[in-house]
């Protein structure tokens, strides 16, 4: 049989020599950090459903970097050991490239490619939520734990993108040599180009010298790609959830130091992706979908025994997801790596 106190301090470092007759030890950490999440997602053939249009994006989110707070409770017996774990990250800062692509028979068989580089706001929010059980086994005179788990967990990325700002934009449609200025041109084209949209936070209006709604029998093109929408912040928002089976390790180096690690392989997760963007491109900018997703979380790290059953935690934390949707026609990939310190209690 498994001494709870000795399985406990292996996993906490908790006064390694000292007996309790408590049949239950619960514990509690708080600890704060800094994170960095990077994602990758690629959507290509996406289809109007009332316009003769077909899209892709490529759109990079990097160093996405926060400031983080989290908290786990724990509770050991001789034979179960639970734990549940909650994080929240405020980032401050971040960019978000993308390469967007529009093919429409609306543009004389051309297409309209734009790239962006914008920064990310100060406010975006991660969110994590992890619970699990397992059964405990001790080896080595009850220096080594070693936990088989099964857990659920939770995560969100919600991003915010500044006001598209646009690195380069190539429209491989031009205006008519007729035009002897700017000012002409948008006076006869005003169908197409609301005048409120004559700003940099509309792609297709960057380049005065393209006019990617020719066709003068379509009074309605503009309206009907989106041109209308005003919005002005481009919103991101990724979930993650499913469950997984892990594997929680713990060696006493002595009676003040110990190594942890906690390991969990996730299989047949779930991953919702939704944004509402900017491009001016109604169904890209209100996109959304679903698909299943797999992946890996790994911490590892060392406590320290403190007085009066208080011990300090340093952790390292890395996840890495993917997701895929049929024919591959969606991929996310997502990777975080994060370091925290805290203090917790045993009670």
């Amino acid at each position: 049989m498994i001494k709870i106190r000795h399985l406990f301090i292996l996993l906490w470092t908790i006064s390694f020599f000292t007996q309790l007759s408590a049949t239950c030890i619960q514990s509690a950490d708080i600890q704060v950090g800094w994170r960095r999440d990077d994602l990758d997602w690629n959507v290509r053939n996406l289809d109007s459903s009332y316009i003769s249009a077909t899209g892709k994006s490529r759109i990079r989110f990097k160093d996405m970097e926060s400031y983080t707070v989290s908290g786990k409770l724990r509770w050991v017996g001789s034979e179960y050991y639970i734990r549940l774990s909650a994080e929240y990250g405020l980032s401050f800062k971040g960019n978000a490239k993308e390469r967007f692509k529009l093919y429409s028979s609306l543009f004389d068989s051309y297409d309209v490619t734009v790239f962006t580089n914008n920064g990310m706001r100060r406010d975006n929010e991660v969110y994590d939520f992890n619970g699990a059980v397992g059964y405990p086994f001790a080896f080595y005179c009850n220096r080594l734990a070693v936990i088989p788990m099964l857990g659920f967990s939770y995560h969100r990325q919600r991003i915010l993108v500044k006001q598209p700002g646009y690195e380069s934009s190539s429209y491989y449609t031009s205006c008519p040599s007729s035009y002897s200025d700017y000012s002409s041109f948008w006076s006869d084209n005003s169908q197409f180009f609301p005048k409120s949209y004559s700003d940099s936070s509309n792609p297709f209006d960057r380049s005065f010298s393209a006019n990617p709604f020719r066709s003068s029998s379509s009074s309605t093109i503009a309206s009907a790609l989106g041109l209308r929408n005003y919005r002005r912040t481009q919103n991101y928002r990724f979930t993650w959830y499913g469950f997984y089976l892990g594997l929680d390790v713990a060696y006493a180096l002595d009676s003040c130091w110990t190594l942890f690690g906690e390991f969990e392989g996730h299989f047949a997760n779930r991953c919702h992706r939704k944004r509402k963007s900017w491009t001016g491109v109604y169904f890209i900018d209100r996109f959304h979908n679903k698909g299943w997703a797999w992946g890996l979380n790994a911490i590892v790290g060392t406590t320290y025994s403190l007085s009066n059953d208080w011990y300090t935690i340093i952790t390292v934390d890395y996840k890495w997801r993917q997701s895929h949707t049929h024919h591959e026609r969606d991929r996310l990939y997502w990777n975080s790596v994060g370091i925290k310190w805290g203090l917790g209690y045993m009670y």
